[in-house]
């Protein structure tokens, strides 16, 4: 139905592996404090056929040149490698020239999807509702958005009030 089926990037060896760090521990395990877990690989997958991206946060405060801000490796919250940390509103910009832009809303969950996302839009908008204190609905318009898509993990997604209001919304 005019959707075209293509084999994924990894599947035929489209993406390359990666580890980053060898002692990730997440959110998860500073909830849970168990001393016995182990930490983990933080590994990223980038594509061969190079895609350049510009990350913009904060209103233009923060320009990262690349999906990755590797000063976040030597410190605790390993993951704000990803994106560069959490935003109210962080914008990537891809080398894709295909007039598709994605409005992405999500927790930090989506922040390591975002790369596997490059090489098929030309912006791909974040909004995390956690931080967003603005009238999303007005602010939408007019952006362009060809695409939405919502992304969060599961715990926060059931327990996000945010999500519910959005949901009610005229």
């Amino acid at each position: 139905m005019g959707a075209e089926r293509r084999p994924h990037a990894a599947a035929n060896g489209g993406l390359h592996g990666q580890n980053v760090s060898a002692d990730f521990l997440g959110t998860l395990y500073s909830k849970a404090n168990l001393p016995w877990i182990q930490p983990e690989k933080l590994e990223i997958f980038e594509p061969k056929q190079k895609n350049p991206c510009q990350v913009t946060a904060e209103n233009g405060k923060i320009k990262l040149n690349s999906l990755y801000d590797s000063s976040f490796l030597e410190g605790r919250d390993k993951y704000s490698y990803f994106l560069g940390g959490n935003h109210p509103v962080t914008e990537v910009t891809t080398s894709v020239k295909n007039g598709r832009n994605l409005l992405i809303l999500k927790d930090s969950y989506a922040h390591s999807f975002v790369p596997f996302l490059t090489a098929h839009f030309e912006t791909i908008t974040l909004v995390d509702p956690r931080y967003f204190k603005e009238d999303l609905f007005a602010w939408m318009e007019g952006k362009g958005f060809t695409d939405i898509l919502v992304l969060y993990n599961a715990a926060t997604f059931a327990e996000d009030a945010i999500l519910a209001l959005l949901a009610v919304a005229e």
